[in-house]
């Protein structure tokens, strides 16, 4: 069995001077991620507030694994239940916000949907 030495190592760069980094070094073909991996995500997550992965090329069901790794997942039941609808019907451990409705096209502010949800801005 490999060492935890021989395990990747994961590399921060600072996005923004008071929070965010670019996350490098993670093997995304490897998912489950090692412990150690996921360690440093989590602890990174809790001392940045923002972490961005570039070029991840997950696929739906590798992101759900990975976001299991990190913690429980929230159900997004409740919106399914008020009569979101969602481009991923057979997923719903994807909560899906998207400027695209279920068909793929981009939402705009004049869409009736958009205009209800939005009030609460101008509260």
């Amino acid at each position: 069995m490999p060492s935890r030495v021989d395990e990747p190592t994961p590399t921060f760069k600072r996005v923004r001077p008071s929070f965010a980094v670019e996350v490098h070094g993670v093997d995304w073909s490897q998912i489950p991620l090692p412990e150690n991996v996921v360690s440093e995500l989590v602890a990174a997550a809790d001392r940045e507030g923002v972490l961005v992965f570039r070029n991840a090329n997950l696929n739906n069901e590798e992101h759900i694994a990975f976001s299991r790794q990190i913690g429980e997942l929230d159900n997004v039941e409740v919106h399914i239940r008020a009569g979101r609808t969602f481009r991923f019907q057979d997923q719903s451990d994807i909560f899906d916000v998207s400027n695209l409705d279920d068909k793929g096209d981009i939402v705009t502010d004049m869409d009736p949907g958009r205009k209800e949800t939005s009030k609460g801005n101008f509260l």
